[in-house]
């Protein structure tokens, strides 16, 4: 599976394979092997993933998504992903914030969480 694939994925599940919402160390580890340090994995290869890329992905896999409105640090924005119970936002990086054009930026962050979440609410 190609980055493209596993990104769309993870857009449809809010996981990669036994990396999911609720998933037990036991399992992952039985998968992955023990983490390095007490909860991290090995990072994966760097890739430089851009905005147009996953547009495209998302695209010809027939991915709903929309840019979050929420206030976001500068140079920085986020398209979201809901599914059901689950959503997934994915952060991108602008390298030139006067840029008008974002499908140059660059991914940043892929974060699945519980789309019925309310920050405060202690759920």
């Amino acid at each position: 599976m190609n980055i493209r694939g596993v990104l769309t994925d993870f857009a449809r599940t809010g996981g990669v394979g036994v990396l999911k919402p609720g998933a037990l160390l036991d399992d992952v580890s039985g998968t992955l092997g023990p983490p390095v340090e007490a909860d991290c994995f090995p990072q994966p290869s760097c890739r430089t993933i851009t905005f147009a890329g996953v547009k495209e992905a998302f695209a010809s896999a027939g991915v709903r998504w929309e840019l979050d409105e929420f206030p976001a640090v500068r140079g920085q924005f986020a398209a979201l992903v809901e599914l059901g119970p689950v959503g997934v936002r994915f952060t991108f990086h602008v390298p030139d914030p006067s840029a008008t054009d974002q499908d140059g930026a660059t991914l940043h962050s892929a974060i699945s969480r519980s789309s019925g979440h309310v920050c405060g609410s202690g759920a």
